[in-house]
C-alpha cells in the first residue's frame, strides 16, 4: 500500500494535498450532506480510491503511514503542503503526527482546517503549522481555543453573526493567495462563501 498525495486541485491550484473519505470526519459535523468534496467522490473513482486507501493505511499503520508522508516530502520538496481538502484529523495522536512532520520540515508551509475542535492544540510545538478551527453557521463554539484563528462559513439563507468584522473573505486558489498558511502571523480569521 502506499499514500496517495495530490500535487494540485482546481480549489487550490499546485499546492500538495492529501484527503481521507468522511469517514474520518467526526460523526456529528453539520456538513457531511452538503459537503463541496461529495461531488469529486462520486464523479471520480480515481478519487474516491485513494481517499480510501490513505485512510486504510493510516488504520492499518500510523507510523509507517507518517514515515510515507515524510519521504514524499523529502523527494518532493514543496513550499506549501494542505492536510485534507477531503476529511479531517481522526484523533489526538495523528494531530501529534502532523505536528511533528512539521516540526521535522520547518521550510515547508502546512495547513489544516478541522472541525475536530476536542483536541488539544496546545501541545503543538511546529511554528509553520497552520490549524484553523473550522465553524460552520451557527455550529461550533466560538469560545473553545479562543487564539486560535476560524474558518467561518457563510450561507444565503442562513446568516452567520459571529464573524468578525476583520475577517477575510476567501475567493479561491490558495496557489495565488496562501494568505491561510500565515493566520496566527496575522492574527485574523477568514470566510467562506458555501460552495
Amino acid at each position: 500500500m502506499k499514500i496517495h498525495v495530490s500535487k494540485e486541485n482546481i480549489k487550490l491550484g499546485k499546492i500538495a494535498n492529501i484527503s481521507f473519505p468522511q469517514d474520518s470526519c467526526q460523526p456529528d459535523v453539520p456538513c457531511k450532506q452538503d459537503c463541496y468534496t461529495n461531488k469529486s467522490y462520486k464523479m471520480y473513482p480515481n478519487t474516491r480510491k485513494a481517499w480510501h486507501e490513505n485512510y486504510q493505511y493510516y488504520l492499518d499503520d500510523q507510523e509507517r503511514f507518517f514515515r510515507s508522508i515524510e519521504d514524499w516530502l523529502w523527494k518532493n520538496k514543496p513550499s506549501f503542503f494542505r492536510w485534507f481538502v477531503s476529511g479531517d484529523i481522526p484523533s489526538q495522536s495523528f494531530f501529534i503526527g502532523m505536528d511533528n512532520i512539521a516540526d521535522s520540515f520547518d521550510k515547508i508551509k502546512f495547513l489544516v482546517f478541522t472541525k475536530n475542535h476536542q483536541l488539544h492544540f496546545d501541545s503543538k510545538n511546529s511554528n509553520n503549522l497552520q490549524v484553523v478551527l473550522s465553524m460552520w453557521t451557527g455550529w461550533g463554539d466560538s469560545t473553545i481555543h479562543p487564539n486560535m484563528r476560524r474558518a467561518w462559513v457563510q450561507t444565503k439563507d442562513q446568516q452567520e453573526t459571529r464573524i468578525p468584522i476583520d475577517a477575510i473573505q476567501c475567493f479561491g486558489n490558495c496557489e495565488k493567495c496562501g494568505i491561510c498558511f500565515q493566520f496566527d502571523g496575522i492574527g485574523r480569521d477568514v470566510f467562506f462563501m458555501k460552495h
